[in-house]
Protein backbone atom coordinates (compact mmCIF):
# COMPACT_ATOMS: atom_id res chain seq x y z
CA UNK A 1 0.00 0.00 0.00
CA UNK A 2 1.57 3.48 -1.04
CA UNK A 3 -1.13 5.65 -0.59
CA UNK A 4 -3.78 6.98 2.31
CA UNK A 5 -6.84 8.88 1.34
CA UNK A 6 -9.51 10.42 4.37
CA UNK A 7 -13.38 11.31 3.67
CA UNK A 8 -15.59 12.95 4.90
CA UNK A 9 -19.07 15.24 3.71
CA UNK A 10 -21.82 17.95 4.65
CA UNK A 11 -24.67 18.86 3.76
CA UNK A 12 -25.50 14.90 3.54
CA UNK A 13 -29.22 14.31 3.70
CA UNK A 14 -29.16 10.46 3.62
CA UNK A 15 -32.90 10.24 2.20
CA UNK A 16 -34.50 12.37 -0.65
CA UNK A 17 -38.04 12.96 0.55
CA UNK A 18 -41.38 14.27 -0.66
CA UNK A 19 -44.36 14.93 2.09
CA UNK A 20 -48.09 14.65 1.89
CA UNK A 21 -47.91 18.30 0.60
CA UNK A 22 -45.50 17.95 -1.91
CA UNK A 23 -43.05 19.59 0.25
CA UNK A 24 -39.33 18.24 -0.90
CA UNK A 25 -37.24 18.26 1.94
CA UNK A 26 -33.91 19.41 -0.01
CA UNK A 27 -35.75 22.51 -0.79
CA UNK A 28 -36.04 23.50 2.95
CA UNK A 29 -34.81 26.95 3.76
CA UNK A 30 -31.97 25.55 6.15
CA UNK A 31 -31.07 22.73 3.53
CA UNK A 32 -28.80 23.06 0.42
CA UNK A 33 -29.03 21.43 -3.11
CA UNK A 34 -25.58 20.53 -2.96
CA UNK A 35 -23.60 17.38 -1.41
CA UNK A 36 -20.26 17.99 -1.02
CA UNK A 37 -17.45 15.33 -0.71
CA UNK A 38 -13.82 16.11 0.10
CA UNK A 39 -10.91 13.02 -0.76
CA UNK A 40 -7.50 14.21 0.37
CA UNK A 41 -4.55 11.90 0.00
CA UNK A 42 -0.79 10.94 0.51
CA UNK A 43 2.17 8.79 0.38
CA UNK A 44 2.31 6.64 3.33
CA UNK A 45 6.01 7.82 3.74
CA UNK A 46 4.80 11.53 4.15
CA UNK A 47 1.54 10.55 6.85
CA UNK A 48 4.23 11.31 9.69
CA UNK A 49 5.19 14.78 8.91
CA UNK A 50 1.56 15.17 7.79
CA UNK A 51 -0.21 14.25 10.73
CA UNK A 52 2.38 16.26 12.72
CA UNK A 53 1.39 19.72 11.15
CA UNK A 54 -2.42 19.20 11.46
CA UNK A 55 -1.90 18.23 15.05
CA UNK A 56 -0.21 21.61 15.39
CA UNK A 57 -2.84 23.35 13.55
CA UNK A 58 -5.42 21.68 15.46
CA UNK A 59 -4.15 22.85 18.74
CA UNK A 60 -3.27 26.35 17.78
CA UNK A 61 -7.21 26.41 16.49
CA UNK A 62 -8.60 24.55 20.15
CA UNK A 63 -6.90 27.74 21.89
CA UNK A 64 -8.16 30.03 19.32
CA UNK A 65 -11.48 29.40 19.99
CA UNK A 66 -11.46 28.03 23.53
CA UNK A 67 -13.22 24.48 22.93
CA UNK A 68 -13.29 22.68 26.05
CA UNK A 69 -10.87 19.30 25.98
CA UNK A 70 -13.92 16.98 25.26
CA UNK A 71 -14.95 19.39 22.26
CA UNK A 72 -14.00 18.39 18.52
CA UNK A 73 -13.01 21.30 16.56
CA UNK A 74 -15.32 21.22 13.32
CA UNK A 75 -15.92 23.64 10.79
CA UNK A 76 -19.38 23.95 12.38
CA UNK A 77 -17.12 25.49 15.45
CA UNK A 78 -17.47 28.41 12.82
CA UNK A 79 -20.70 29.84 12.22
CA UNK A 80 -22.98 29.55 9.11
CA UNK A 81 -23.82 32.98 9.36
CA UNK A 82 -19.68 33.94 9.19
CA UNK A 83 -20.21 32.99 5.21
CA UNK A 84 -23.10 35.32 4.25
CA UNK A 85 -20.85 37.24 1.32
CA UNK A 86 -17.82 34.62 1.68
CA UNK A 87 -14.63 35.71 3.22
CA UNK A 88 -15.39 39.37 3.37
CA UNK A 89 -17.93 38.37 6.24
CA UNK A 90 -15.34 36.53 8.26
CA UNK A 91 -14.95 37.32 11.73
CA UNK A 92 -11.14 37.92 12.85
CA UNK A 93 -11.04 34.47 14.08
CA UNK A 94 -13.02 32.59 11.11
CA UNK A 95 -10.40 34.79 8.77
CA UNK A 96 -7.42 33.25 10.64
CA UNK A 97 -8.76 29.92 10.92
CA UNK A 98 -9.11 29.61 7.24
CA UNK A 99 -5.69 31.52 6.69
CA UNK A 100 -3.67 28.64 8.94
CA UNK A 101 -5.66 25.97 7.51
CA UNK A 102 -5.03 26.49 3.56
CA UNK A 103 -1.35 28.07 4.62
CA UNK A 104 -0.77 24.03 6.17
CA UNK A 105 -2.67 22.32 3.06
CA UNK A 106 -0.21 24.15 0.43
CA UNK A 107 2.85 23.06 2.18
CA UNK A 108 0.85 19.53 2.78
CA UNK A 109 0.47 19.85 -1.02
CA UNK A 110 -2.05 16.32 -1.10
CA UNK A 111 -3.89 15.03 -3.29
CA UNK A 112 -7.76 16.62 -3.63
CA UNK A 113 -10.70 15.94 -5.21
CA UNK A 114 -14.17 17.88 -4.58
CA UNK A 115 -17.33 16.31 -4.92
CA UNK A 116 -20.41 18.90 -4.94
CA UNK A 117 -23.99 16.73 -6.57
CA UNK A 118 -27.46 17.99 -6.99
CA UNK A 119 -29.68 16.16 -4.70
CA UNK A 120 -32.40 17.24 -7.33
CA UNK A 121 -30.78 15.79 -9.73
CA UNK A 122 -30.26 12.73 -7.96
CA UNK A 123 -34.00 12.97 -7.65
CA UNK A 124 -34.69 13.66 -10.73
CA UNK A 125 -32.45 10.75 -12.18
CA UNK A 126 -34.71 8.25 -10.10
CA UNK A 127 -37.69 9.10 -12.04
CA UNK A 128 -36.16 9.14 -15.40
CA UNK A 129 -34.27 5.29 -15.06
CA UNK A 130 -37.84 4.60 -14.73
CA UNK A 131 -39.30 6.37 -18.31
CA UNK A 132 -39.52 5.16 -21.51
CA UNK A 133 -39.07 7.81 -24.27
CA UNK A 134 -41.28 7.84 -27.88
CA UNK A 135 -38.10 10.64 -28.43
CA UNK A 136 -34.68 8.18 -29.69
CA UNK A 137 -32.51 11.13 -30.25
CA UNK A 138 -32.10 13.15 -27.44
CA UNK A 139 -28.63 13.59 -25.13
CA UNK A 140 -30.25 11.92 -22.25
CA UNK A 141 -27.46 13.90 -20.23
CA UNK A 142 -28.76 17.34 -20.94
CA UNK A 143 -32.34 16.20 -21.04
CA UNK A 144 -31.03 15.46 -17.03
CA UNK A 145 -29.34 18.74 -16.38
CA UNK A 146 -32.54 20.67 -18.20
CA UNK A 147 -34.92 19.31 -16.18
CA UNK A 148 -33.11 19.66 -12.80
CA UNK A 149 -32.32 23.31 -13.69
CA UNK A 150 -36.02 23.74 -14.54
CA UNK A 151 -37.15 22.00 -11.25
CA UNK A 152 -34.59 23.82 -8.76
CA UNK A 153 -36.04 26.96 -10.14
CA UNK A 154 -39.81 26.27 -11.04
CA UNK A 155 -40.15 23.55 -9.26
CA UNK A 156 -43.74 23.06 -7.07
CA UNK A 157 -45.20 21.07 -4.84
CA UNK A 158 -47.94 19.91 -7.19
CA UNK A 159 -45.07 18.54 -9.29
CA UNK A 160 -43.15 17.14 -6.86
CA UNK A 161 -46.02 15.36 -5.49
CA UNK A 162 -47.22 14.09 -8.26
CA UNK A 163 -43.46 12.59 -9.01
CA UNK A 164 -43.39 10.50 -6.05
CA UNK A 165 -47.21 8.97 -6.66
CA UNK A 166 -46.58 7.32 -9.90
CA UNK A 167 -48.44 3.62 -9.44
CA UNK A 168 -50.43 3.35 -12.92
CA UNK A 169 -50.91 4.75 -16.52
CA UNK A 170 -53.35 7.03 -15.06
CA UNK A 171 -50.94 8.79 -12.42
CA UNK A 172 -47.85 8.82 -15.12
CA UNK A 173 -49.96 10.85 -17.52
CA UNK A 174 -50.95 13.40 -14.66
CA UNK A 175 -47.30 14.06 -13.98
CA UNK A 176 -46.23 14.67 -17.45
CA UNK A 177 -49.02 17.00 -17.91
CA UNK A 178 -48.06 18.88 -14.66
CA UNK A 179 -44.65 19.03 -15.97
CA UNK A 180 -45.87 20.29 -19.45
CA UNK A 181 -48.20 22.63 -18.15
CA UNK A 182 -45.51 24.07 -16.00
CA UNK A 183 -43.21 24.51 -19.04
CA UNK A 184 -45.78 25.97 -20.75
CA UNK A 185 -46.61 28.45 -18.53
CA UNK A 186 -42.68 29.04 -17.81
CA UNK A 187 -42.42 29.14 -21.57
CA UNK A 188 -44.80 32.34 -22.13
CA UNK A 189 -43.45 34.37 -19.89
CA UNK A 190 -40.09 34.20 -20.63
CA UNK A 191 -40.10 34.28 -24.14
CA UNK A 192 -38.93 38.49 -24.47
CA UNK A 193 -37.13 38.39 -21.25
CA UNK A 194 -33.28 38.66 -22.58
CA UNK A 195 -31.69 37.06 -19.66
CA UNK A 196 -33.68 33.72 -20.26
CA UNK A 197 -32.64 33.65 -24.12
CA UNK A 198 -30.17 30.65 -23.71
CA UNK A 199 -33.05 29.03 -21.59
CA UNK A 200 -35.92 29.40 -23.69
CA UNK A 201 -34.52 26.73 -26.54
CA UNK A 202 -33.68 24.44 -23.82
CA UNK A 203 -36.57 23.91 -22.49
CA UNK A 204 -38.62 23.95 -25.58
CA UNK A 205 -36.57 20.41 -26.39
CA UNK A 206 -37.15 19.76 -22.72
CA UNK A 207 -41.12 19.64 -23.30
CA UNK A 208 -40.77 17.98 -26.86
CA UNK A 209 -38.81 14.94 -24.58
CA UNK A 210 -41.33 14.74 -21.58
CA UNK A 211 -44.42 15.08 -24.46
CA UNK A 212 -43.49 11.01 -25.14
CA UNK A 213 -42.08 10.58 -21.71
CA UNK A 214 -43.68 7.65 -19.84
CA UNK A 215 -43.39 6.07 -16.62
CA UNK A 216 -44.30 2.89 -15.95
CA UNK A 217 -43.16 1.41 -12.45
CA UNK A 218 -43.89 3.34 -9.59
CA UNK A 219 -42.47 5.97 -7.50
CA UNK A 220 -41.38 6.72 -4.12
CA UNK A 221 -41.69 9.02 -1.27
CA UNK A 222 -38.51 8.09 0.35
CA UNK A 223 -35.46 7.76 -1.65
CA UNK A 224 -31.86 6.96 0.06
CA UNK A 225 -28.88 8.80 -1.23
CA UNK A 226 -26.70 7.50 -3.81
CA UNK A 227 -22.84 7.26 -2.89
CA UNK A 228 -21.70 5.52 -6.36
CA UNK A 229 -20.58 9.33 -7.17
CA UNK A 230 -18.30 9.62 -4.60
CA UNK A 231 -15.89 6.58 -5.47
CA UNK A 232 -16.88 6.76 -9.35
CA UNK A 233 -15.07 9.91 -9.22
CA UNK A 234 -11.97 8.78 -6.77
CA UNK A 235 -11.86 5.69 -9.06
CA UNK A 236 -11.31 8.13 -12.57
CA UNK A 237 -8.91 10.49 -10.37
CA UNK A 238 -6.86 7.61 -9.54
CA UNK A 239 -6.34 5.93 -13.27
CA UNK A 240 -5.69 9.66 -14.33
CA UNK A 241 -2.52 10.01 -11.89
CA UNK A 242 -1.93 6.36 -13.04
CA UNK A 243 -2.42 4.85 -9.23
CA UNK A 244 -3.88 1.27 -8.87
CA UNK A 245 -6.56 1.94 -6.44
CA UNK A 246 -5.35 -1.49 -5.01
CA UNK A 247 -1.96 0.50 -3.94
CA UNK A 248 -4.46 2.72 -1.69
CA UNK A 249 -6.34 2.66 1.82
CA UNK A 250 -9.62 4.53 2.31
CA UNK A 251 -10.83 6.00 5.49
CA UNK A 252 -13.97 7.40 6.09
CA UNK A 253 -16.16 9.39 8.67
CA UNK A 254 -18.46 6.72 10.13
CA UNK A 255 -21.16 6.42 7.70
CA UNK A 256 -22.12 2.68 7.07
CA UNK A 257 -23.81 3.17 3.73
CA UNK A 258 -20.75 5.32 2.55
CA UNK A 259 -18.49 2.58 4.21
CA UNK A 260 -20.50 -0.31 2.25
CA UNK A 261 -20.29 1.09 -1.26
CA UNK A 262 -16.26 2.16 -0.88
CA UNK A 263 -15.81 -2.01 -0.19
CA UNK A 264 -17.47 -2.56 -3.59
CA UNK A 265 -14.15 -1.13 -5.12
CA UNK A 266 -10.90 -2.98 -5.46
CA UNK A 267 -9.28 -0.71 -2.96
CA UNK A 268 -6.25 -2.31 -0.64
CA UNK A 269 -8.53 -1.41 2.34
CA UNK A 270 -11.77 0.23 3.72
CA UNK A 271 -11.60 1.17 7.44
CA UNK A 272 -14.17 3.87 8.60
CA UNK A 273 -13.68 6.09 12.12
CA UNK A 274 -15.14 8.79 14.43
CA UNK A 275 -13.81 11.61 13.56
CA UNK A 276 -12.96 12.32 17.01
CA UNK A 277 -10.71 9.28 16.79
CA UNK A 278 -8.93 10.58 13.21
CA UNK A 279 -7.53 14.13 12.87
CA UNK A 280 -7.13 13.14 8.97
CA UNK A 281 -10.46 12.77 8.94
CA UNK A 282 -11.87 15.78 10.48
CA UNK A 283 -9.14 17.72 8.42
CA UNK A 284 -11.64 16.40 5.45
CA UNK A 285 -14.11 17.73 7.49
CA UNK A 286 -12.49 21.45 7.83
CA UNK A 287 -12.43 21.20 3.83
CA UNK A 288 -15.95 20.29 2.78
CA UNK A 289 -17.58 22.43 5.78
CA UNK A 290 -15.71 25.68 3.89
CA UNK A 291 -17.04 24.42 0.52
CA UNK A 292 -20.28 23.77 1.89
CA UNK A 293 -20.76 26.83 3.59
CA UNK A 294 -19.76 28.94 0.85
CA UNK A 295 -21.88 27.29 -1.64
CA UNK A 296 -24.89 27.46 0.88
CA UNK A 297 -23.78 31.23 1.12
CA UNK A 298 -23.85 31.94 -2.77
CA UNK A 299 -26.97 30.26 -3.52
CA UNK A 300 -28.67 31.90 -0.62
CA UNK A 301 -27.35 35.38 -1.33
CA UNK A 302 -30.51 38.00 -1.89
CA UNK A 303 -29.41 39.48 -5.02
CA UNK A 304 -29.14 35.76 -6.65
CA UNK A 305 -32.44 34.36 -5.62
CA UNK A 306 -34.82 33.97 -8.23
CA UNK A 307 -38.59 34.78 -6.71
CA UNK A 308 -39.98 31.20 -5.20
CA UNK A 309 -42.78 29.56 -7.35
CA UNK A 310 -45.70 28.68 -5.49
CA UNK A 311 -48.16 29.00 -8.22
CA UNK A 312 -47.05 28.43 -11.70
CA UNK A 313 -50.26 30.32 -13.04
CA UNK A 314 -49.09 32.87 -10.61
CA UNK A 315 -45.57 32.89 -12.61
CA UNK A 316 -46.28 36.50 -14.51
CA UNK A 317 -46.05 38.37 -11.18
CA UNK A 318 -42.47 37.27 -10.26
CA UNK A 319 -40.01 39.04 -11.17
CA UNK A 320 -38.13 37.13 -14.43
CA UNK A 321 -36.18 40.39 -15.87
CA UNK A 322 -33.93 41.13 -13.21
CA UNK A 323 -30.19 39.85 -13.74
CA UNK A 324 -29.49 38.01 -10.63
CA UNK A 325 -25.57 39.30 -9.60
CA UNK A 326 -23.92 38.40 -6.32
CA UNK A 327 -24.16 41.07 -3.90
CA UNK A 328 -21.20 43.79 -4.45
CA UNK A 329 -20.31 42.81 -0.90
CA UNK A 330 -18.34 39.99 -1.52
CA UNK A 331 -15.94 41.69 -3.47
CA UNK A 332 -15.82 44.48 -0.81
CA UNK A 333 -12.32 43.15 0.21
CA UNK A 334 -9.36 43.96 2.85
CA UNK A 335 -5.89 43.43 1.00
CA UNK A 336 -5.64 40.40 3.63
CA UNK A 337 -8.70 39.14 2.52
CA UNK A 338 -8.07 39.47 -1.27
CA UNK A 339 -4.71 37.39 -0.87
CA UNK A 340 -6.77 34.67 1.20
CA UNK A 341 -8.68 33.92 -2.07
CA UNK A 342 -5.60 34.16 -4.02
CA UNK A 343 -4.27 31.27 -1.45
CA UNK A 344 -7.30 29.36 -1.96
CA UNK A 345 -7.45 29.47 -5.33
CA UNK A 346 -3.57 27.98 -5.56
CA UNK A 347 -4.19 24.82 -2.83
CA UNK A 348 -7.93 23.49 -4.61
CA UNK A 349 -7.80 24.82 -7.95
CA UNK A 350 -4.22 25.19 -9.41
CA UNK A 351 -2.61 22.37 -7.55
CA UNK A 352 -5.49 20.33 -8.75
CA UNK A 353 -5.15 20.46 -12.22
CA UNK A 354 -6.69 16.71 -13.36
CA UNK A 355 -10.07 17.05 -14.62
CA UNK A 356 -11.29 14.30 -11.88
CA UNK A 357 -9.86 16.99 -9.18
CA UNK A 358 -13.64 17.57 -9.04
CA UNK A 359 -16.36 15.59 -9.59
CA UNK A 360 -19.86 16.10 -10.41
CA UNK A 361 -22.67 14.84 -12.42
CA UNK A 362 -24.88 16.24 -15.23
CA UNK A 363 -25.75 19.45 -13.19
CA UNK A 364 -22.54 21.14 -12.76
CA UNK A 365 -23.94 24.67 -11.69
CA UNK A 366 -22.86 24.63 -8.02
CA UNK A 367 -19.26 23.31 -8.92
CA UNK A 368 -18.42 25.78 -11.22
CA UNK A 369 -20.58 28.24 -8.82
CA UNK A 370 -17.46 27.61 -6.21
CA UNK A 371 -14.77 27.06 -8.67
CA UNK A 372 -15.60 30.47 -10.40
CA UNK A 373 -16.00 32.70 -6.86
CA UNK A 374 -12.50 31.09 -5.62
CA UNK A 375 -10.76 31.64 -9.42
CA UNK A 376 -11.81 35.19 -9.78
CA UNK A 377 -9.34 36.64 -7.88
CA UNK A 378 -6.25 35.30 -9.15
CA UNK A 379 -7.04 37.21 -12.69
CA UNK A 380 -5.66 40.28 -11.20
CA UNK A 381 -2.12 40.92 -10.54
CA UNK A 382 -2.37 42.70 -7.50
CA UNK A 383 -4.80 44.11 -4.88
CA UNK A 384 -4.31 47.81 -6.15
CA UNK A 385 -4.97 46.53 -9.30
CA UNK A 386 -7.97 44.59 -8.07
CA UNK A 387 -9.51 47.87 -6.16
CA UNK A 388 -9.54 49.72 -9.76
CA UNK A 389 -13.16 48.01 -10.78
CA UNK A 390 -16.02 49.12 -8.80
CA UNK A 391 -17.60 46.27 -6.79
CA UNK A 392 -20.71 46.42 -8.30
CA UNK A 393 -18.39 45.94 -11.76
CA UNK A 394 -16.84 42.90 -10.30
CA UNK A 395 -20.23 41.25 -9.68
CA UNK A 396 -20.96 41.73 -13.23
CA UNK A 397 -17.69 40.48 -14.14
CA UNK A 398 -17.80 37.32 -12.10
CA UNK A 399 -21.10 36.73 -13.52
CA UNK A 400 -19.62 36.61 -16.98
CA UNK A 401 -16.69 34.38 -16.05
CA UNK A 402 -19.12 32.13 -14.30
CA UNK A 403 -20.68 31.67 -17.74
CA UNK A 404 -17.60 31.05 -19.79
CA UNK A 405 -17.17 28.72 -16.94
CA UNK A 406 -20.34 26.45 -17.25
CA UNK A 407 -20.05 26.30 -21.01
CA UNK A 408 -16.26 25.31 -20.62
CA UNK A 409 -16.95 22.70 -18.43
CA UNK A 410 -19.70 21.20 -20.32
CA UNK A 411 -17.40 21.19 -23.52
CA UNK A 412 -14.77 18.89 -21.79
CA UNK A 413 -17.23 16.66 -20.34
CA UNK A 414 -18.43 16.10 -23.54
CA UNK A 415 -15.04 15.22 -24.50
CA UNK A 416 -14.52 12.65 -21.59
CA UNK A 417 -18.03 11.14 -22.05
Amino acid sequence: MEYVFYFDESFHDKKVTVNSDGKLNILADDKLDSYVGFFWGCRIEDLVENEKMIFEFEKKQRERFRLEKDKELKSTTISKSSFEYGIASFSRDAFRFYKDLFSMIDEIDPIIQVEIISKMEFFVRTIVAKAKFQVKDFDESVFIYTLTKFLITYGTDDVFKAMVNIHDRVTSKKLTYKLLHSLDKVLKNTSRIKRKEREYPALLQLRSVIMGMTIKTSSESRIDFSYTPNFVGLSKLLNELNIDPKDIGLIIDNEDKTYQEAKKYPFNEVKITDSKNCIEVRLSDFISGFIGRMLYALEYDPRMCEDSVTDINALNENDLETKRLLSPDWFRLTKEQFYLYRLICKTLIEKQKHFWSYMTTCYADQICSFITLISYFDQYSSYEEYLKTEPEMHAEHHSAMNCDMLEDYFRKSLSVR
